[in-house]
């Protein structure tokens, strides 16, 4: 389908990080050979995408390169419990992302099914028809609020919570007004999207994706392939009602789905074999595998199916190379278990040894394929869940070779044999098993290893990636990978282990070679100097950098940062300050510059520290209130901040003060000067330009010092003055004013004084008015 060409780029959405740096690659080729004459596209992983959208909308506290998922749990769970669950893990796995949480209902609610919700909810793996069916999906649901618990606790979120988090943005489908930076996401230009695999994203995903890409002239593409969808949630039916939610009267224009039915990777026989295996599938599961159609292979070398006997093949010892492996699927029974143990043991750990869900997304030369299910799954005419994801599991495990499968037979396996010889495929049994030997012992470079390592570490599969830097010798850039998978599943101290150890190769790498590790680019380079504490290799320009800086966020605290940050100029500070405001803040902070430091932490959000910092500049005013003010006028900058703010919190009660500290005086002239101290309200006082009088409203006697010269200044007799305080009935200042400063008065004063009668006392006027009485 051709896209239309306009200034507004299109983007392309996919799972696959590695996939999508290729393409953009492509594409840019391409663009460049035609001289412009292809439209603009963006490429983003899923990844990219959510990480920019919550940036966007200034949604904190989700790292989208850190999420947990549901297998993290099961780990934690198998390794504390001893009990199973009641459901098969990936069952339930594709219940929570594609029901549950992913679902379109989920998606238009905005929030995770309830458990009634769930219940009823027709698109699902498990029947709600019969007493199994619904004691599946209670045990489900059960799992699923154990899951919840555990991510509150470990306060962490998964890949369906961001989405749900996201589609709650009531102005989502109107990204955005303004131009948007690169660095971050793009969004208004999005007049069409293509979105890749499709079968891998959750109906949830896909709504989401649609409100930001191509909504505004319904110019949406979706390619993929149910055979490979691991669970049963995605159909092009249910796509189709997603769509129509989003915008009604579109059906004729989803009415047709193409095909793409050359391919090109993989040869005749592999292609035969996934063929035959999808058409069970839709023979038997007609409406979860609709629209799948059979391939044609333009590639024929002539190798035919293999089968052989497990134990045969146990027997002779074999070496993999980086371009064949070995997938597996099975039920949880302990024979299965057992049975991958074995085949770990006969291929040393060979880093290619994988399920058929890990499988995805890869490809090799050579696929061994062994399977071990319960008879009455491979009778796929009894329509069991269990067979269909057998099916869609086998489906994905032959179509990973390129050249030629091997499928391992046990010797019991008679239904195993049975389903393979209805496929009608050609095969060939190898009955000897040094034929195998033969034919699949490939020795590998370490440089290959590597290779394969690296475009295993940029798709984000660190736990091969690992695997494969192992066998390549290179034991940095294994545990640097394995720290990555480590803390991906939540494992931090062992990650923190695996980073440390890598560190230490690296440097030691480093020493002998007087450069730095190869193969890394700058920001990984860093990493390990910081966690090998080698500040001397580490520049001013690192911290300015916006691909770095990051890094040293969690450093902020660090005698070598703070130095680093003293022994430069002001300019580089002010540079460094646009990428790491919190960091420039502490120093700001640290030599008394408040002003700066809580402009800082504002930007970054630390209402604490801001907070914090204001009160470093009232405690430590003398001479002037320059500082004071210059906070002020920071917190009065960002609204949003002094929303946070309760009415009576300190920075809110300060900057009433300065704003009007005559209003403050009467209603909470007390408390502001238990807080801030006499020293602030006379600034504040002094700022707004008000009479020093106006002290008195704050606390009659704080102030009585200030208050009586002001008086003295404006007013040419005692008797003003004592009369002033009356007015305000505060006679204890007034008989007090009168005592002491009233000495020598004339007669109309003096029986102006005495016209006060019983509100002033007689001794004190008696005693200052001696000699007048005497005369």
């Amino acid at each position: 389908m051709q896209l239309e060409q306009q200034q507004h780029p299109g983007c392309f959405v996919t799972v696959s990080p590695r996939l999508c740096n290729e393409l953009r690659q492509r594409y840019q080729e391409l663009r460049t050979i035609q001289d412009g004459d292809i439209p603009d596209f963006l490429f983003y992983s899923r990844t990219t995408l959510l990480g920019g959208l919550l940036a966007q909308f200034h949604i904190r506290g989700v790292d989208v390169e850190n999420l947990c998922n549901f297998r993290e749990y099961c780990k934690e769970r198998a390794s504390t419990s001893h009990l199973r669950m009641m459901v098969e893990e990936r069952l339930v796995e594709n219940e929570i992302g594609g029901v549950i949480t992913g679902s379109l209902a989920a998606a238009l609610k905005k929030r995770p099914l309830d458990r009634f919700e769930y219940l009823a909810e027709i698109r699902s793996n498990i029947s709600n028809k019969t007493d199994m069916g619904k004691t599946k999906r209670n045990a489900v649901y059960d799992v699923f609020e154990h899951y919840q618990l555990w991510k509150i606790k470990r306060h962490s979120f998964d890949i369906n919570d961001v989405v749900l988090l996201l589609l709650k943005e009531p102005n989502l489908t109107q990204l955005f007004d303004s131009a948007i930076s690169l660095l971050i996401i793009r969004f208004m230009q999005w007049l069409q999207a293509y979105i890749d695999e499709c079968q891998d994203f959750s109906y949830a995903s896909l709504i989401l994706i649609c409100k930001v890409g191509g909504y505004e002239k319904i110019k949406w593409i979706f390619a993929g392939d149910t055979a490979q969808m691991p669970g049963c949630s995605f159909s092009f039916a249910g796509l189709k009602q997603t769509l129509l939610s989003l915008q009604s009267g579109i059906e004729s224009r989803l009415s047709k789905v193409n095909h793409l039915l050359v391919n090109y990777r993989t040869t005749r026989d592999v292609l035969l074999l996934g063929n035959a295996i999808l058409s069970v599938a839709k023979k038997n599961f007609p409406l979860q595998i609709a629209h799948s159609q059979p391939e044609v292979a333009m590639k024929d070398l002539g190798m035919k199916i293999c089968t052989c006997d497990l134990e045969e093949a146990l027997s002779v010892s074999v070496k993999f190379g980086h371009n064949q492996a070995m997938i597996h699927s099975g039920d949880d029974s302990d024979a299965y278990r057992d049975g991958i143990v074995s085949v770990h043991k006969w291929l040393n750990d060979h880093p290619f040894i994988l399920s058929s869900l890990d499988s995805k997304g890869l490809e090799f030369d050579d696929v061994v394929v062994y399977f071990k299910f319960p008879r009455n799954v491979w009778d796929t005419k009894s329509q069991r869940e269990e067979s269909l994801r057998m099916l869609r599991e086998m489906y994905v495990a032959v179509t990973r070779a390129k050249r030629r499968v091997v499928i391992l037979i046990e010797r019991k396996d008679s239904a195993l044999r049975s389903f393979l010889s209805a496929l009608e495929c050609e095969t060939e049994c190898i009955t000897d098993p040094k034929q195998f030997q033969v034919e699949f012992d490939c020795e590998t470079s370490a440089e290959l290893w590597n290779e394969k390592g690296f475009e295993l570490f940029e798709e984000g599969r660190y736990d091969l990636a690992a695997s494969c830097f192992a066998s390549g010798n290179s034991w940095g850039l294994s545990n640097w990978a394995k720290g990555k998978h480590l803390r991906n599943d939540g494992d931090t101290q062992e990650a923190a282990a695996a980073f440390r150890r890598a560190a230490k190769y690296f440097v030691d790498e480093c020493k002998a070679r007087s450069e730095a590790p190869t193969h890394i680019d700058r920001h990984n380079t860093l990493r390990i100097f910081l966690i090998a504490d080698r500040w001397e290799s580490i520049t001013v320009h690192d911290l300015k950098n916006t691909d770095t800086s990051t890094l040293f966020v969690s450093y902020k605290d660090h005698p070598e940062l703070l130095s680093m940050i003293t022994n430069c100029s002001e300019e580089y500070r002010v540079e460094i300050s646009r990428v790491l405001p919190s960091v420039i803040a502490r120093y700001y902070d640290k030599n008394q510059n408040f002003t700066s430091a809580v402009k800082l932490y504002l930007s970054s959000n630390d209402i604490k520290s801001a907070e914090a910092s204001t009160k470093r500049a009232v405690e430590t005013a003398r001479l002037n209130d320059e500082q004071i003010r210059g906070c002020i006028s920071a917190w009065s900058e960002i609204a949003q901040a002094k929303r946070n703010l309760s009415n009576e919190s300190y920075i809110n009660l300060l900057i009433r003060l300065y704003e009007s500290p005559g209003g403050i005086a009467a209603s909470a002239g007390k408390k502001c000067i238990q807080t801030y101290g006499r020293k602030v309200i006379l600034f504040a006082v002094e700022g707004a330009n008000l009479e020093m009088t106006s002290l008195h409203e704050f606390d009659s006697n704080e102030f009585r010092t200030e208050v009586n010269k002001c008086l003295e200044s404006k007013f040419d007799t005692c008797i003003d003055i004592v009369k002033w305080y009356t007015d305000k009935n505060d006679y204890l200042n007034a008989n007090d004013y009168a005592k002491n400063r009233c000495k020598k008065v004339t007669d109309y004063e003096f029986s102006n004084i005495l016209a006060l009668g019983s509100q002033i006392q007689s001794e004190g006027l008696i005693h200052g008015q001696s000699e007048v009485i005497n005369v």
